[in-house]
This record gives C-alpha cells, sequence and structure tokens, in this order.
C-alpha cells in the first residue's frame, strides 16, 4: 500500500494534438500504479457558519473506505513460442510507421499431423 497520494494519470509530455483520423502509438507508458490491492480512503468534514458567527455549526466527518485491485500483465509468451518480429530485436533505423508484430510459432496438436 502507498502513504502518499501518487498521480495514475499517463505523462505524454508535449506531444501535439491528435486530428481527426490520426493515432499515436506510445512506447512505453508504463503504469504508476503497480500492481496490487490497495484500499481509498475518502474523509469530508464541513462547517457551516453564518456572517456574523453565531450559529457556526460543525458537521461530523463523513469517511468512506473503497479496496480495489490493480491487476498486472495478463499474458505473455515465451521466447521459444515466436517465430518472427518485427522490428528485430536490438534493430536499429526508424520504425515510427511500421506497426509492431509478432508471429507465433505453430506447435503440433495431438491428433494433427506436424507441419513440413
Amino acid at each position: 500500500m502507498f502513504s502518499k497520494p501518487i498521480s495514475v494519470a499517463a505523462d505524454l509530455g508535449d506531444s501535439p494534438a491528435l486530428r481527426p483520423g490520426e493515432m499515436r502509438f506510445v512506447d512505453p507508458i508504463l503504469p504508476k500504479l503497480p500492481a496490487g490491492t490497495y484500499k481509498l480512503v475518502v474523509s469530508q468534514s464541513l462547517k457551516a457558519t453564518t456572517p456574523d458567527a453565531s450559529d457556526d455549526v460543525d458537521i461530523p466527518a463523513q469517511t468512506k473506505t473503497q479496496t480495489f485491485v490493480a491487476d498486472g500483465p495478463r499474458f505473455s509468451l515465451n521466447s521459444d513460442e515466436v517465430a518472427h518480429r518485427f522490428p528485430p530485436a536490438n534493430a536499429q533505423g526508424v520504425f515510427a510507421t511500421a506497426l509492431p508484430r509478432r508471429t507465433r510459432r505453430l506447435r503440433p496438436r495431438p491428433g494433427w499431423p506436424a507441419a513440413r
């Protein structure tokens, strides 16, 4: 659990606004909230005052607590399951217009003939 407030907003820096029909691939935006179980506690207290301060009223604090879970990664591929990747690992070049992709290696399934 965190003991201080944290910001969970993604920081895209000075990125220009997108026009209709455009998209932006951002790599990586890492979440600022690590996976785990958290408890959110919100407290509010009010004090009602009149102009002459003769009828000041303190309203008791209201506190609400909510527990939530931030999930971590949901899937992964073992390196032996990847047949091809683009861009290649440690590649240098201009890949701003290329969509990264992975091709999985096919494994024979029981009852299916193996590919040759």
